[in-house]
């Protein structure tokens, strides 16, 4: 994920807000319970790392452009399916464009992450689990949906106690340079693509991870991301979620459990607004411990470390896929400056 942006308030704050926004996110989810809910919490987390409130229109305006996304890949899903050739093409394509919007209009990261959902994971997930990809797909937008308005609803709650910064996010970046940086990306994605659609691997944690991992731009930044995200997952968030559910097991109560994450989710947000060495691990952390425990807690039957181990197989794989792929890219890239040279 993207660096937390500096604010003028406290840490003590912050963490605050976000800890009351995603327990009542994390708690709508397990009472209501559509598909995929668990996700709800994870997008509340990534609105309320913001220094200001999401005005109204760009909420929405944010929401429609995450089931616009999820309707395009969805139809050339469903019309290219019998062609995956076809179908990895133009999906890469369709990643190549959304992510070039997004380098020049400077856009919020979970729009961002609705087109990599949209464009990567719904074309798999529609092949691979017809009765069930397009259930899913709405079920993530509803998340969306849920996330905005519980973000807007902590900030009403808790409002700004000083001025935020004039702007946070990354700014818009011209055509020369944002071009061949989301060309970059898609290529890497397309093979990926290509395997799971051919020989119907369902580990999709990896598939989205590799595009996570494949916005550092370089092998060497790939590495050190997959590491932090390995510690983070299998110690930070992994222990929480073990140590989250054994309580739950022995007291299972809805009020109890609302109780400890609430106290979960305000020590891991505490200590990513403080900063720091371990800043980084307590933000990946803060989202493997959210995904792992909610998901979890959906299913009748669980195995909590075989849940977390394979969290952990998952992101290594991406890593080295994505690794030795930016590693190949930028070996044909020195040969072309030689011959060239």
């Amino acid at each position: 994920m993207a660096a937390i942006p500096s604010s003028n308030e406290s840490p003590y704050r912050r963490a605050l807000r976000l800890a009351l926004g995603v327990t009542c996110a994390f708690a709508l989810a397990q009472l209501a319970n559509w598909p995929l809910a668990h996700l709800a919490p994870v997008f509340a987390v990534i609105l309320l790392q913001d220094t200001s409130p999401m005005p109204f229109r760009d909420g929405w305006k944010l929401f429609w452009t995450a089931a616009f996304f999820f309707c395009i890949g969805g139809l050339v899903t469903f019309f290219l399916s019998p062609w995956p050739i076809v179908l990895v093409f133009t999906s890469g394509f369709l990643l190549y464009r959304a992510y070039l919007y997004m380098m020049m209009s400077g856009a919020h990261p979970l729009a961002v992450i609705s087109a990599i959902i949209g464009f990567v994971l719904m074309p798999v997930l529609v092949v691979l689990f017809p009765a069930l990809g397009l259930i899913a797909g709405i079920g993530i937008l509803a998340d969306i949906g849920v996330g905005i308005i519980i973000a807007w609803v902590a900030w009403l709650v808790m409002p700004m106690s000083s001025p935020p910064p004039k702007d946070h996010h990354s700014g818009p970046l011209n055509y020369d340079v944002a071009s061949p940086m989301a060309a970059t990306l898609a290529l890497v994605m397309m093979p990926l693509m290509a395997l799971y659609l051919s020989y119907g691997w369902t580990q999709v944690l990896v598939l989205v991870y590799s595009v996570l991992f494949a916005t550092a731009y370089s092998s060497n930044r790939v590495r050190g991301l997959g590491v932090t995200y390995i510690i983070a997952n299998g110690v930070y968030g992994g222990l929480g979620m073990l140590i989250c559910y054994e309580l739950f097991v022995m007291v299972p109560n809805i009020v109890f459990m609302i109780a400890v994450v609430l106290l979960a989710v305000f020590i891991f947000a505490n200590r990513i607004f403080r900063g720091g060495s371990t800043g980084a691990f307590w933000g990946s952390g803060l989202f493997g411990f959210l995904i792992m425990l909610g998901g979890i807690l959906m299913k009748d039957e669980v195995v909590t470390t075989g849940t977390l181990v394979d969290r952990v197989w998952q992101i290594s794989l991406a890593t080295a896929y994505i690794t030795f792929s930016f590693s190949v890219i930028e070996m044909f890239r020195d040969w072309g400056r030689r011959v060239n040279s």
